[in-house]
């Protein structure tokens, strides 16, 4: 299990998979697909096919996401913005 911030960073590595399975906007375009990791920055990773999940780059904080057994949740204004769960 994830249990903190630095330790979902260090998970995140070129390569890994990243299904997208919960999402605030249920038309988001990439709900329910998998996408590898092409880049990897302090401030964010870049997936297969350009976009970018913002790890501070949005003004994201630690404190702005939670974490499950195989996965975590990025919230904005203490509500769910998107989820996600590693291949």
């Amino acid at each position: 299990m994830i249990e903190s911030y630095a330790e979902l960073k260090r998970k995140l590595i070129i390569g890994a998979k990243l299904k997208l399975t919960f999402a605030d906007n249920p038309g988001h375009k990439y709900l329910n697909s998998t996408r590898a990791i092409e880049k990897v920055q302090t401030n964010g990773v870049k997936f297969e096919g350009g976009s970018w999940l913002g790890l501070g780059m949005y003004g994201e904080k630690a404190s702005d996401y939670t974490f499950q057994v195989n996965g975590f949740t990025v919230n904005y204004q203490a509500k769910p913005m998107l989820s996600y769960e590693f291949v």
